[in-house]
């Protein structure tokens, strides 16, 4: 019979792979900024073999999921330990259930309800985030990116339209190199810049609306 699982555990252990007293933003950035030089040392040095350059780059998508994932589950945290309106938001979420046992843990390990909550939801696509942050905030996640003022000399809207997109192919892209052989598939260095422009943005108007959703500091504040 399959061990059941110790989420609280999983978090603690969690946790401690994270930096303390680091925001959400910051935390994304600090791993990313090192995907961002790993691919400037690859676009830049002529002395890597192709075949070699090839798959390192499969990394970027790999790391950039990564970073996405660690992002959000940081947000869904902070949104619901925020309080409300976001923690009585949670209802809407499938299958999320405390009991008595595990709210006795969750007050021994300090471990806060977002943070507990966060750790359940599936978002290891764009569809899960989407569907995820827009329960918790009761409104259109994607809809409020595209309301964000992210460049005034090209409007966010205009930007939305290829942003799902683009980072609808970083999450395929991961999938495939994490799941498959795939030594067919040759990722490009301009579909790799393509990645973390489009990795970056996300994150950063994201940023843009939580700071609107969460104005007075309550949070994101680990």
């Amino acid at each position: 019979m399959a061990r059941k699982r110790d989420y609280i555990q999983e978090i603690l252990e969690k946790r401690s792979r994270t930096l303390r007293r680091t925001t959400r933003h910051e935390q994304f950035h600090k791993r990313y900024s090192l995907i961002m030089t790993s691919f400037d040392l690859l676009r830049l040095e002529k002395q890597i073999d192709r075949d070699i350059r090839v798959e390192l780059l499969k990394y970027i998508s790999i790391g950039s999921v990564a970073c996405i994932e660690g992002y959000f589950r940081a947000s869904i945290r902070d949104l619901i330990d925020y309080g409300s309106p976001f923690i009585d938001n949670v209802k809407e979420l499938e299958n999320i259930k405390l009991d008595i046992e595990t709210i006795i843990r969750l007050d021994r390990e300090k471990v806060s309800i977002g943070e507990f909550i966060s750790h359940l939801p599936s978002i290891s696509n764009l569809e899960d985030i989407n569907r995820t942050i827009s329960k918790i905030i009761g409104d259109d996640f994607f809809d409020l990116i595209k309301k964000i003022e992210y460049d005034e000399f090209e409007p966010l809207e205009d930007i939305a339209k290829h942003l799902i997109e683009d980072i609808q192919s970083v999450f395929r892209s991961r999938h495939i190199y994490c799941h498959e052989i795939a030594v067919k598939t040759k990722p490009t260095l301009q579909q790799s810049d393509d990645h973390i422009g489009a990795t970056l943005t996300f994150v950063d108007t994201t940023e843009a609306v939580l700071q609107k959703l969460m104005p007075s500091g309550k949070t994101d504040r680990r």
